[in-house]
């Protein structure tokens, strides 16, 4: 496992790790403000057995976990680096996310204290 964790964190396997996430080996965000930015596989624990792979969306900065066939890849083969060096490496390549979604009507945004933005808030919550 530290073979493979030393291995993605040198340069030629960031080439590597570059290139799969450009072709969107990983997934990619299905959260709206990304756009369909491409994961980067991420472990949350360096000791082997602890935890298993995650995704992490380099826009959003959220951590997801992956589909059935890549949760039972131990996190400890790719460590907890790669999102950092990856983001002051290639930053890039990665876009700004969306601005939050913020209710108006007619392009005039609604007071939090208003009747409408609670009504919406609440049946947005249900």
């Amino acid at each position: 496992m530290d073979v493979h964790r030393r291995f993605v964190q040198s340069d030629e396997g960031f080439a590597v790790l570059l290139k799969r996430w450009k072709r969107g080996d990983f997934g990619s965000c299905s959260c709206w403000r990304c756009s369909g930015t491409h994961f980067l596989p991420v472990g949350l624990d360096t000791i082997p057995g602890v935890s298993s792979v995650k995704l992490f969306c380099p826009c959003c900065k959220e951590i997801y976990n992956p589909p059935a066939p890549y949760n039972a890849l131990d996190g400890a083969f790719f460590g907890r680096e790669i999102p950092s060096r990856f983001l002051s490496g290639y930053s890039g390549l990665v876009e700004e996310p969306k601005p939050a979604y913020r209710p108006a009507i007619f392009g005039f945004i609604i007071h939090p204290s208003s009747p409408y933005y609670q009504n919406a808030t609440r049946k947005g919550a249900k």
